[in-house]
């Protein structure tokens, strides 16, 4: 599906209708593979002990040599048999062996933009707080006996809406649908730099 295709379908009735029916926010996360460096030797400070070639898991098989083998002169790495599991590292009595740096997963948590909000009369609303007794996002407050919306806490569930005695104190209004374009045009473009750039 080319980038139009999608925008055509988000901003068509029906990609508009079902982002109205979702019931709570929705979270798209890219988490990067989880990578560690091959281990480093110093053969300086290595006492040939053997304890890091006995340590790894990746032995030889089908003619290929172990992922560490040892000689006169201490450990050998052979990088295309490495599995970086850093055991080698974990058990040298002297330090010789660093493992590579550990990049942890992280999440990088991207928040589409909502196709609507939850708006409030403050020349309807009476500050009875039923709306934000019924919340289940904690996302609209009373203050000063008017009704306020966090926009970001916000879900669109329309229970406020459902509790409020008076109609039309509490609206749902759909986002202007060019604004809506330009806010998806704008997460893609970030998107495809961040990917590019790797």
């Amino acid at each position: 599906m080319s980038f139009q295709d999608f925008l055509n379908h988000i901003l068509s009735r029906e990609g508009v209708r079902r982002l109205l029916d979702a019931h709570s926010s929705k979270k798209y996360t890219v988490k990067p593979r989880r990578f560690r460096n091959f281990p480093t030797i110093d053969l300086e400070k290595c006492v040939v002990c053997g304890a890091c070639a006995d340590a790894c898991p990746v032995g030889p098989s089908d003619g290929k040599p172990p992922a560490l083998e040892m000689t006169d002169k201490g450990p050998v790495l052979h990088e295309d048999r490495c599995i970086r599991c850093g055991l080698c590292a974990e058990v040298c009595p002297v330090s010789a062996i660093q493992v590579g740096t550990l990049h942890e997963e992280r999440e990088e948590v991207v928040k589409p933009p909502k196709p609507a909000e939850i708006a409030v009369d403050p020349d309807l609303c009476i500050g009875c707080g039923r709306c934000e007794r019924v919340c289940p996002s904690d996302a609209i407050h009373v203050i000063d006996g008017t009704a306020e919306v966090d926009r970001e806490s916000c879900v669109l569930c329309e229970a406020c809406i459902d509790a409020c005695p008076v109609a039309g104190a509490i609206k749902l209004l759909p986002m202007d649908v060019e604004e809506l374009r330009r806010c998806w045009t704008k997460i893609v473009d970030t998107k495809r730099r961040e990917v590019g750039s790797r």
